[in-house]
């Protein structure tokens, strides 16, 4: 084992030094450029990101609450952070690249759980693109990708401060338990630091609208981040942080179905440790301005059912080295990514282990071209090698461009429309059922291809966004047991529209998505797992008021799900459902470190099984989805020292 991480280590180091090489055999030129031309903003086209404020004000406990105001988000599987499964215009997260501080969260490990799981504190912002998109996205990013960028303790420590310390309790009514979390921050140079943060979430099993108790789903959740980071001086900024997240508790087999005589009581345990340095390079000349990422991740899940322990885990190495240009008309960035998966099993009845070797060069541009015109375009090359646990090998590869222009009409109002592509080769199985999973000998990779168009209206204090989108990925894979061939064809059209506008202190927002998502032109169901699910139509809105003199935020968000009727056949239609949330946020004494923050999830307790959850079965001929918790109080009460 040592050995096979100190090769898969080498070949990280490897292809970080060549690609460094190429970078530097541009510094030369860089150094006899002559920028003559007035600088002007480009900028890509991304969503607003969902900020730590944000996040903290509505308590944020799990990945549904932090992709809660995203319209093109949805997060299934109920209440139980294990069990949440996210999605981008009803596509699983298994077909996005997501990635916390650069660091890609690989591998399936088992489709009746959530695979993407991050403590809400430590997040200072989350940036989430549905559709295939940017060469810099990564690779196989055949429906979106997701960015999660965590704090620097820079980023907490207040002008001239050396260090402090932020101790924090937030109490749940909804399963009657606390979260309770500790922050130490501490200042190393003028504009650098080490963050500490250790935080415990322990609930018991919540209840639902009815009052209920919806059995097995108590919360036990431990997260240690630490994170040195900062500016070594004017041109270099680095860190380098750790992340070991342990999910445990006595869960259904079926984390995402309700308890029953096929669904037993099993005591599950979900890790994942990440580490990860980061180094950004600023030269001061416009065309040398560097950014290196190496992590290190790996994911697990053990499962003790009858006394009898299995379990399996993905192990992943990679690393991201690119630079950017910033000319007179154009940025461009340009640059490789490598990434080694180890798939494995352990306990009874074990399979040997799979490797996947990805390996990518990619271009990025935006170059406007004319006062009133810019064009976007890239395309990155991807090579896969994968061996499975019977010695076949599947390699793959191929380019996936893409191109967008955007014609800026006035200053306030733009039209835009781009084509995109993504490759994904054959990659490694669903770890926790790779003994019972064979692949076809002859398997096809992946191929994605979206259009989106739009417009934007930007006016003072007014934001105002719609588009259109069509996808199709040919030779879907899915990951299931039996044998895993090419499946078909995928299908997802829609659109969605968001707004908002502040007046005063007054911010307010709405949005709406539409989604139809098919496998071979039949409506997804809930068993499509590790591809997605259909919803209806949903609308989100949301106030915020500020009283700046009394140190008081209050606001209010709503999720509108309509009634789903487009369904295949056997399955029953979804209903439809309404939710609301409020809080506030209040500093009692004008230059005092005490903060209180007040919150009630599902205000009119509201009793509702979530769209994006599985559902009925024809199977059972019953509604299995775990349905979501009831109305729950939380407040929570910070001190800073």
């Amino acid at each position: 084992m040592q050995q096979q991480s100190k090769q898969i280590l080498t070949r990280t180091l490897l292809a970080s030094s060549l690609s460094l090489a190429f970078f530097g055999g541009q510094t030369a030129l860089a150094e006899e450029a002559v920028n003559e031309l007035d600088n002007i903003e480009v900028t890509a086209d991304k969503e607003k990101a969902v900020t730590a404020k944000q996040l903290e004000q509505k308590q944020a406990a799990s990945l549904q609450e932090i992709f809660k105001d995203k319209t093109d988000f949805t997060v299934g599987g109920g209440s139980l952070p294990a069990a949440q499964k996210l999605y981008a215009r009803g596509l699983e997260d298994t077909m996005m690249n997501v990635s916390i501080d650069g660091a890609q969260q690989t591998g399936y490990l088992f489709h009746h759980q959530g695979r993407v799981g991050v403590d809400p504190d430590i997040i200072k912002a989350v940036e989430a693109d549905a559709g295939t998109g940017a060469a810099t996205a990564g690779p196989g990013a055949l429906a979106g990708s997701v960015n999660v960028e965590t704090k620097d303790a820079t980023d907490i420590l207040r002008k001239d401060e050396k260090a402090g310390a932020i101790v924090k309790s937030t109490y749940h009514s909804n399963g009657k338990g606390f979260k309770n979390t500790g922050t130490a921050f501490g200042r190393i140079g003028e504009n650098s630091g080490l963050l500490v943060s250790a935080s415990q979430l322990d609930t018991d099993s919540y209840q639902d609208g009815n009052g209920d108790t919806v059995k097995n789903t108590d919360i036990k959740q431990e997260d240690f981040f630490t994170k040195l980071s900062g500016d070594i001086n004017e041109k270099h900024y680095a860190s380098l942080s750790h992340e070991n997240r342990v999910d445990e508790g006595n869960r259904n087999l079926r984390a995402h179905m309700i308890a029953s005589d096929w669904n037993p009581e099993t005591e599950q345990k979900n890790a994942r440790s990440t580490t990860t340095f980061n180094h950004k390079y600023k030269s001061g000349n416009p065309l040398f301005n560097t950014k290196t990422t190496v992590y290190h991740t790996d994911a697990s899940l053990d499962i003790t059912n009858d006394g009898s322990q299995s379990g399996a885990g993905v192990e992943t190495w990679g690393s991201d080295l690119r630079n950017t240009m910033d000319l007179d008309k154009a940025d461009i960035t340009f640059g490789t990514d490598y990434r080694h998966d180890r798939a494995y099993q352990t306990g009874a009845g074990t399979a040997g282990d799979e490797d996947l070797t990805v390996l990518g060069l990619y271009l990025q541009s935006d170059y406007r071209f004319a006062p009133d015109w810019m064009l976007s375009a890239g395309a990155r090359f991807d090579h896969y090698d994968y061996n499975d646990n019977i010695g076949q090998n599947f390699s793959s590869e191929g380019l996936s461009p893409n191109v967008g222009l955007t014609w800026f009409v006035t200053d306030e109002v733009n039209l835009f429309a781009r084509h995109s592509r993504a490759l994904r080769g054959v990659g490694t199985k669903e770890v926790y059922v790779m003994a019972r999973t064979t692949n076809d000998s002859d398997i096809d990779p992946e191929r994605a291809h979206t259009t989106e168009f739009g417009t934007e209206y930007e006016h003072g204090n007014l934001h105002a966004k719609v588009q259109g989108f069509s996808q199709r990925i040919e030779n879907f894979i899915p990951n299931s047991t039996g044998t895993r061939d090419n499946e078909g064809t995928v299908r997802v059209w829609g659109y969605s529209a968001d707004a908002g506008y502040r007046w005063g202190q007054l911010d307010s927002r709405v949005g709406v998505t539409l989604s139809r998502p098919t496998l071979n032109n039949e409506p997804l169901s809930d068993s499509n797992m590790s591809l997605g699910t259909s919803t209806g139509r949903t609308w989100t809105t949301g106030l915020d008021y500020h009283f700046t003199e009394q140190r008081v935020d209050i606001g209010w968000t709503g999720r509108v799900t309509e009634r789903l009727t487009e369904v295949p056949s056997g399955s029953k239609e979804k209903p439809g459902y309404a939710v609301h949330d409020a809080y506030v946020s209040w500093r009692p004494m004008a230059n005092t470190d005490f903060d209180l923050k007040f919150a009630v999830i599902n205000l009119f307790d509201k009793q509702f099984l979530d769209q994006a959850s599985y559902g009925y079965t024809s199977r059972y001929n019953m509604w299995a989805g775990v349905p979501e918790a009831g109305r729950d109080f939380r407040l929570t009460a910070s001190m800073r020292f």
